[in-house]
């Protein structure tokens, strides 16, 4: 190259400057593109080519440039397609500055374009031309240039190539005005919206639309031509072109889908009346009748566009979804379905994506016929319609299914169509279908040749998001199910007995004899029979419906009902009677029978044969063979659960024979070798019986249950315990891990790289089951599940409450200190850093024997049962030792939040304890920073509960120290944590460390959500918690206390005094109105809009934008001051997250945000104003133009727009974006920005999770306080030492905010 162009607007060419861009400089351009698109040229030639067209780019003149450039016919495609860049970034720029491009010779050059295009362009030529004229229609069209409509009639008359550009012009119009968040359609939303309504209805309809508005001001402004408008042109360009033409002519095929797409953009917003007037529907319906793929899939979107229209009138219901169930339409959809059918072992994707746009507008006008059935003609062929709607229902592909099943779901529930004849002699095949699709297909082996499995390994790519499918396919099935025996009863069960028994005595009598020693989990049999009971589930809970629905009394035809619960009595008697061996099935057979007996048929007979099956489904556990143990364990917990579930709901029968019961469970548990848990689970069920009957009178369910809840307090107050709670050190010799410790560090574990291949000896094994017998030990297990017992699924101000809350009065000061050391010795084990008398070995074996091992769907390697059995089999190795280290730790602090739980629905016992919440606050979360993101959540779900049931007299004492230490503690690792993850993907490079970073990351992501999640829930201004809705009138009154619980009050001296309350007020007020938690909260939220996850990110600045309002309408002291946080913290960071290319998904969110609150701000602290105008790029004269405009504007989107206008000299580009020149001008005082690597190869893998582009942009200089920065400390909230702050890494950033 000869010479190079100057940034600053100058040529330089052999030494001398030149203003203007002459042929010679044209000639290098070209020269220069021919050396970027030439395979042969050196990497360094290609380099200094980009640099030299970045310089044209930046130029003046660049305009003229590329006019004359995309002019020159003469010239290359390449060449013809640059130049029309240089023109489509100088529209760019025009948003901001209204000179910066040379408006009349833009229009003059795209209007010569779009007249000489010819067949011989390039499709990208003609395609860039066609975005370059929807931008500077977006800019001047219905302002200064008005004749656009007649331009486009003039190319329409020509050839099929410039209809094809008007199409594809009007559809990237329509998209952007109406659909698209597009800045520039933004900015003139009302005029360019009114204009294109004006162009595309017929003038008719334009004229009775314009007679009936009642906007203010004038009428849509003169820019149409002619009097058809472009959705009658469109119309009849179908009706020349389809289906004749379109099989002759490629160029006319081409048009026509083009047009197709700018009808199916118009369809979403163009007025139903227009769509009648112009019979969109059957011109449209033409392209079915082609034998042509693509203009299939383009008639069936477009009439999706157009049913996928809420609320239609029934006339325009009548106009348009009724021509679908006509006869000849219903056989033209049936035999493009079927053409549409493919093998699944060997998909057409063609016609199988057609196949499922079908279903989608099938169904959706299946649901419309379901909204307005009566007003059908009466010559549809709605039986037909039906037929068909069940055909596609019965596809093998449950991604075709879906729709179609959701639309039976709305229809069976109907009480129109849903009980016409077309539909009702449909209900034996459709829960039939219902019936075989409730099999948990996630569960087969994904070699099955089955063909749904074969369409589901298709459609879904990862493991949850195919779980989350195919359960959201079984519930709409049991939807469906329930719905049909809500309706018909009789005939349904009877149905569904006969069909269910059949298939399960099939099964009982063809199956294999089991064997423990390769017994599986989801054996075939199980999940046949999981489905047949699953569909049983689904009936029942239908027949309920039906039986609540038949008003007070039992029902109104007591013997139909009776005739019912006989034969579901003896179905079951005889599933009973089936001895499954395998545990997993005998346990579901149980669940479905609890269910008869608590819900259904209530008969004591019947309960009490179903106690004798659950007392006696006690299999031999076989620990040798661990799929098969597993499987005994998980039917002993589920047969505690059920026991559970009788007692809630029959307690007094179960009175009755209370003492055969107990015998019963003595025996029990002197028979089987059970452990702990299920002997406590037993007695929970006694405990739970004599709470919940009304057979017997306080006294004597008091005499039974104190001395259960007494044992417990004197547990509590043994001395031994006491004594080792007094110290950290006790309290590992009370849960026997210290003995673990020494045993690792014996074994030299530190030096040994694969624990889980290290077998244990002797020893080991004897301590493994030390610590499993000293967890044990530990009361906190029953004073969890009695408290539990006493609290679970009562109603507060009924009998059994309060006594609960009596029962327990006495107990809970005595547990509480000693609960709240154990919660904290078990937060503190993970601050191995602070063990000071241990040696550095001990604390590094100890932090690798607390990393815990999870499996993570979609990030994992194998499924979750791969990764459970292999967490079995290394129970007897070092592995298998820290899992029992870690689980005695992770099992005592969760029953401790249980417990905590339990408590705080006793609301008097606990918020009224005075001296509480400072100790539970210290105990929570002093060493809580040790906690992994994982646990943390944990603690997350119990403070929910915390704040729930806290009433609101006592908020204040009790929430405010327990709520601003928890946001001190959530925003410390939110931070830190995040820190962390960035400076590990700087450094990782092998792919198990990459594995273990997408890991972390990914629950980082998760915890970060629960954190924003609670303060979203916390700043709710439609919440009140459950305690407080009757919580005024609660507390007017002394608790009951029973003579059996009654404790003297004052030796404790701790119960609060409670006297007549004011109304209750909301959560949110009493947040808004605490500066301690105001405070630590509003800099949790700020710190989240610099945090890399989108979805926090977005959740975080909605609810910022809620309490904006909130802060800015109030004068008192604290919303001042939280406003001028708001408006200098909230703005720098919102700002900063502008900047960051990480932020670019959420740049809406951010931009609307700032927008809120400038808007809620500004009028009256200048803050947000001097802020923004202190930014790159942002002039005074656009500031003032910007806050002028925002004050008047009537809409979010508008406002929005506005600020983004203001800001994109800031704005981060995306990675598409990176490779074109930025959108601002710099000024000569500006840097230039920095141009971003790419990214190392090692780390696709990790670019593929998640899009890293920059690292954490440095936070602003000389604010109160910072966002997140790339030198955060371990003990802070991020705080760093201002005058050593470090650089960062976006060039232009550091300096944003320094005044």
């Amino acid at each position: 190259m000869n010479g190079t162009l100057a940034p600053n607007g100058t040529s330089q060419h052999n030494g001398q400057a030149e203003d203007d861009i002459g042929e010679h400089h044209i000639s290098q351009i070209v020269q220069t593109l021919m050396i970027i698109h030439n395979p042969a040229s050196t990497p360094n030639d290609r380099t200094q080519a980009h640099m030299f067209l970045d310089e044209v780019q930046r130029h003046r003149q660049a305009t003229y440039c590329g006019i004359v450039l995309a002019s020159n016919p003469s010239q290359s495609p390449i060449v013809r397609h640059y130049g029309l860049s240089l023109i489509e970034q100088s529209l760019k720029r025009s948003r901001y500055n209204s000179a910066a491009a040379p408006i009349a010779a833009i229009q003059a050059c795209l209007v010569q374009l779009a007249e000489n295009i010819n067949e011989n362009d390039p499709s990208y030529v003609r395609n860039k031309l066609a975005v370059i004229w929807v931008e500077y229609a977006k800019l001047q069209w219905a302002r200064d240039w008005m004749n656009m409509d007649e331009l486009f009639c003039s190319l329409w008359t020509r050839s099929l190539l410039h209809k094809e550009l008007v199409a594809v012009i009007l559809e990237s119009l329509s998209e952007d005005i109406f659909r698209r968040d597009d800045l520039s359609a933004s900015l003139r939303a009302f005029d360019l919206t009114r204009a294109c309504y004006e162009i595309f209805l017929p003038l008719s309809l334009s004229q009775a639309n314009r007679s009936s508005r009642v906007d203010v001001g004038v009428g849509p402004p003169n820019v149409r031509y002619g009097e058809e408008g472009w959705l009658n042109r469109f119309a009849d360009f179908l009706d020349w072109s389809v289906p004749d033409q379109v099989s002759a002519n490629e160029q006319c095929r081409v048009c026509t889908l083009k047009v197709y797409a700018a009808l199916k953009s118009a369809m979403a917003w163009i007025q139903p009346s227009a769509m009648a007037a112009t019979r969109c529907v059957e011109r449209l319906s033409k392209g079915l009748l082609v034998s042509n793929y693509q203009l299939q899939l383009a008639a069936v979107e477009s009439l999706n566009a157009i049913y996928n229209r809420s609320s239609l009138a029934e006339e325009h219901f009548i106009s348009l979804v009724c021509p679908m169930f006509r006869p000849e339409c219903v056989r033209l959809l049936q035999e493009l379905y079927q053409w549409s059918t493919v093998d699944p072992s060997d998909i057409d994707h063609e016609k199988y994506t057609l196949a499922k746009k079908l279903s989608e507008m099938i169904s959706v006008v299946a649901s419309s016929a379901q909204e307005r059935f009566n007003a059908m003609p009466t010559e549809s062929d709605l039986h037909g319609f039906m037929r068909l709607l069940l055909d596609i229902f019965g596809s093998p592909s449950l991604a075709i299914s879906i729709p179609a099943l959701s639309a039976w779901s709305k229809i069976i529930r109907s009480e129109s169509i849903g009980n016409s004849e077309a539909a009702t002699a449909l209900i034996g095949r459709l829960i039939d279908l219902c019936h075989h699709r409730l099999i948990r297909f996630e569960h087969l082996p994904e070699d099955s040749e089955d063909p749904t499995i074969l369409f589901l390994n298709e459609d879904i790519d990862t493991i949850p998001e195919k779980h989350t499918f195919i359960g959201n396919y079984r519930r709409f099935c049991t939807v469906v199910v329930e719905a049909i025996v809500l309706k018909r009863p009789l005939e349904a069960l009877e149905h569904v007995l006969t069909q269910v028994e059949q298939a399960i005595t099939a099964l009982f009598k063809s199956r294999p004899s089991l064997q423990v020693q390769t017994y599986t989990k989801y054996s075939l049999s199980y999940l046949q029979i999981d489905a047949h009971l699953a569909m049983m589930e689904s009936t029942l809970k239908g027949y309920m419906k039906w039986v609540a629905s038949q008003g007070s009394g039992r029902t109104k035809n007591v013997q139909e009902r009776n005739a019912i619960d006989e034969n579901l009595e003896g179905w079951c008697e005889r599933l009973l009677g089936m001895d499954f061996e395998d545990p997993l099935i005998k346990k579901r057979v149980l669940q479905v029978a609890v269910q008869l007996a608590t819900s259904v048929l209530q008969r004591e007979n019947f309960t009490l044969r179903v106690l004798q099956e659950i007392f006696t489904s006690q299999p031999l556990d076989q620990p040798a063979y661990l799929p098969y143990s597993d499987a005994v364990k998980e039917l002993q917990s589920a047969c505690t659960h059920d026991l559970h579930q009788l007692a809630y709901k029959m307690p007094d029968f179960l009175m009755t024979v209370y003492d055969d019961l107990e015998a019963k469970i003595n025996e029990i548990i002197r028979t089987y070798p059970l452990d702990y848990r299920p002997k406590i689970a037993f007695q929970t069920f006694l405990f739970i019986i004599i709470h919940r009957t009304a057979t017997i009178k306080d006294d004597m369910r008091a005499s039974r249950l104190i001395p259960i809840v007494k044992s417990i307090e004197e547990s509590w107050s043994n001395p031994e315990l006491n004594t080792l709670l007094e110290s950290f050190q006790g309290f590992c010799e009370l849960v026997g891990v210290q003995s673990a410790q020494q045993y690792f560090l014996s074994r030299q574990a530190n030096q040994i790289k694969d624990w889980p291949s290290c077998a244990l000896d002797d020893e080991g094994k004897a301590i493994q089951a030390q610590i499993t017998e000293r967890g044990e030990q530990i009361p906190i297990r029953a004073t969890k599940s009695f408290l539990s017992a006493s609290v679970e699924k009562i109603q507060k101000d009924t009998d059994g409450y309060k006594f609960a809350g009596a029962l327990w009065q006495s107990a809970i000061p005595v547990v509480i200190p000693r609960l709240l050391k154990l919660l904290r010795y078990s937060h503190a084990y993970y601050n191995v850093q602070g063990w000071a008398e241990n040696s550095q070995e001990m604390k590094d074996i100890v932090s690798r024997a607390l990393s815990d091992r999870f499996w993570q769907a979609g990030i994992s390697s194998g499924s979750k049962d791969e990764f459970y059995a292999k967490v079995s089999s290394t129970r007897a190795t070092l592995e298998g030792l820290a899992s029992a280290l870690r689980g005695v730790i992770r099992n005592t602090r969760d029953a401790c939040y249980s417990v905590i739980y339990c408590m705080s629905s006793l609301t008097e016992q606990f918020y009224f304890y005075d001296e509480l919440p400072g100790p539970l606050a210290e105990a929570l979360f002093t060493d809580a920073g040790s906690l992994t993101p994982h646990q943390f959540t944990t603690m997350i779900s119990m403070m929910r509960y915390l704040v729930d049931n806290c009433p609101s007299s006592r908020r204040e004492k009790f929430l405010t120290p327990i709520l601003s230490n928890w946001l001190i503690q959530v925003d410390n690792k939110v931070t830190t944590e995040w820190n962390k993850i960035s400076q590990t993907s700087q450094a990782n490079s092998e792919d198990e460390s990459l594995d273990k970073e997408m890991k972390d990351e990914s629950i980082l992501r998760q915890f970060t959500y629960s954190c924003v999640f609670m303060v979203a829930g916390l700043l709710d201004p439609e919440r009140e918690s459950p305690s407080n809705a009757n919580s005024h009138a609660h507390h007017q009154e002394e608790p009951n206390h029973s003579p059996a619980a009654a404790t003297d009050n004052q030796r404790h001296g701790r119960r609060a005094s409670r006297s007549t309350a004011p109304p209750p007020e909301s959560l949110r007020a009493f947040i808004l109105s605490s500066v301690d938690i105001l405070q630590q909260l509003l800099s949790f939220c700020i710190h989240i809009i610099r945090t890399p996850d989108t979805r926090c990110c977005s959740m975080i600045l909605r609810v910022l934008r809620s309490l904006s309002r909130d802060v800015c309408s109030s004068n008192t002291e604290l919303a001042i001051a939280a406003r001028e946080y708001l408006c200098t913290d909230g703005i720098t960071a919102a700002v900063t997250s502008f900047h960051d290319t990480r932020f670019v998904d959420v740049q809406r969110e951010i931009v609307t945000f700032i927008a809120t609150l400038y808007l809620s701000c500004a009028t009256q602290t200048p803050t947000p104003r001097l802020l923004l105008a202190s930014l790159p790029g942002v002039t005074e004269e656009s500031m003032e133009t910007t806050h002028q405009a925002l004050f008047s504007s009537t809409a979010t989107r508008q406002s929005r727009a506005l600020m983004s206008s203001l800001l994109e000299g800031v704005r981060g580009m995306s990675i598409a974006e990176q490779g074109k020149v930025a959108v601002d001008l710099p000024s000569s005082g500006d840097a230039p920005a920095e141009k971003k690597g790419s990214t190392s190869a090692k780390k696709e893998k990790v670019q593929r999770y998640r899009n890293k582009t920059s690292s954490l942009a440095a936070r602003a200089a000389g604010l109160p306080t910072e966002t997140m920065s790339d030198d955060l400390t371990q003990a802070g909230r991020g705080d760093a030492d201002d005058d050593g702050r470090r650089s960062p890494d976006l060039t232009g950033v550091g300096e944003l905010f320094d005044r």
